[in-house]
């Protein structure tokens, strides 16, 4: 089945924007005092980090303590040119395309999409808070299968009707994903088959049929017994290595997520 499975997306910019950035320039763990500030920051800038961080820190199901989001709440200011405001999609775009090497444009897409669901947003306002930010990143980072599974559909799931369908985002995540240059130089293949045999394959995995789509429910049931499943139609989760580097930059304490579902235990 590897063979079959779709191609990573050669990676080019998400932005032509001369502001854009890629790996975010921020103050590393010595420069953060006792308080989680830096002080290589204006005192409005930095009463409003402690403002954020005191904002965050009630903010349940987080995989980090106070100083690594104290160090991540950094990160985003330096993102948004050190002024304490939402982020920008472009500029998320070019964190996560920079900084975690996800160059899907799906992915990018689709991880904005799932950003702004993550609170009550102004749907007008395209525009991520730094709460929404930090929260992607406990996911992306740390996140439990079943939350790794929740932001997969969500980012797959494109006309956000929360479902997943065979001639919808099947389909259309699967198309111009094998090289037809094989295909083109040898009549007798057929350029579509693999794209139609990877579809059937993993719609049975998926028990998606055309009359009955899968659910975000259905769909986390599935990756906590199949963790593969996750990430079976996009590339959307950080790599182990990348995930390893970043986490790096704003803790001593690197935890990396289970790849794997845990066993289940006996009940003998």
């Amino acid at each position: 089945m590897n063979n079959n499975m779709p191609r990573k997306v050669e990676k080019t910019n998400p932005n032509t924007s001369s502001n854009s950035q890629g790996a975010v320039d921020c103050c590393s763990l010595k420069d953060i005092n006792r308080c989680g500030i830096c002080e290589d920051l204006n005192a409005t800038t930095r009463n409003a980090i402690l403002n954020l961080i005191k904002q965050v820190e009630r903010q349940k199901k987080l995989h980090f303590n106070k100083t690594e989001l104290s160090i991540l709440l950094h990160m985003c200011v330096e993102i948004t040119g050190r002024e304490v405001r939402d982020m920008t999609l472009d500029e998320l775009k070019t964190f996560l395309y920079g900084t975690l090497d996800i160059t899907n444009p799906f992915s990018l897409d689709g991880l904005c999409r799932a950003c702004m669901q993550t609170s009550r947003h102004n749907p007008v306002k395209k525009t991520v808070s730094p709460v929404d930010f930090v929260h992607l990143l406990s996911v992306l980072l740390r996140g439990t299968l079943g939350e790794r599974a929740e932001l997969a559909f969500r980012i797959m799931d494109l006309d956000s009707d929360g479902l997943i369908r065979r001639n919808v985002e099947v389909r259309r995540l699967l198309h111009d994903t094998f090289d037809v240059s094989v295909a083109a130089q040898n009549p007798e293949i057929d350029p579509d088959e693999p794209v139609r045999d990877t579809i059937n394959y993993l719609c049975e995995k998926l028990q998606c049929t055309l009359t009955q789509p899968i659910s975000i429910d259905r769909f986390k049931a599935l990756a906590c017994e199949h963790p593969w499943i996750i990430e079976s139609l996009l590339p959307c989760i950080p790599s182990e290595m990348t995930n390893l580097v970043f986490q790096t930059l704003f803790s001593t304490q690197i935890k990396l997520p289970s790849l794997e579902a845990l066993p289940k235990i006996s009940s003998k």
